[in-house]
């Protein structure tokens, strides 16, 4: 993150004024805000689950799938954290046809699975 995006974030008043060069740096501060966010909310469940305490952990279960739609759409608002914007760098990389292959069953694996598998 530059020094410049960490000025604006500091001061909410230049928030309305944050560039589109800086908007990567804003999805990734805040994705990586909601992921601790969701390491808590699990813990917190995973607490309620082993004291038998239902409501507790249907309470935080809610909390964190909410969170997960949340980053979803987060990410979803950027095309740097988009898939296909991943994979299309990924074919651009490609130096040899076995790099190809690994990109292509990547990306069939990820459009079947919602997931990426490394080879």
């Amino acid at each position: 993150m530059t020094c410049e995006t960490k000025k604006k974030i500091m001061h909410p008043q230049n928030y309305l004024n944050i560039v589109i060069c800086d908007r990567y740096d804003l999805v990734d501060l805040t994705r990586q805000v909601l992921s601790k966010l969701a390491n808590q909310v699990y813990r917190d469940a995973m607490i309620a689950f082993r004291r038998k305490d239902a409501r507790a952990l249907n309470l935080h279960g809610q909390k964190f799938l909410q969170i997960i739609k949340d980053i979803d759409v987060l990410l979803a608002s950027d095309d740097n954290f988009l898939l296909g914007t991943w994979l299309e760098s990924a074919k651009k990389l490609a130096v040899d046809p076995n790099d190809m292959k690994l990109v292509r069953t990547n990306s069939s694996l990820a459009s079947e699975n919602n997931s990426i598998v490394i080879i």
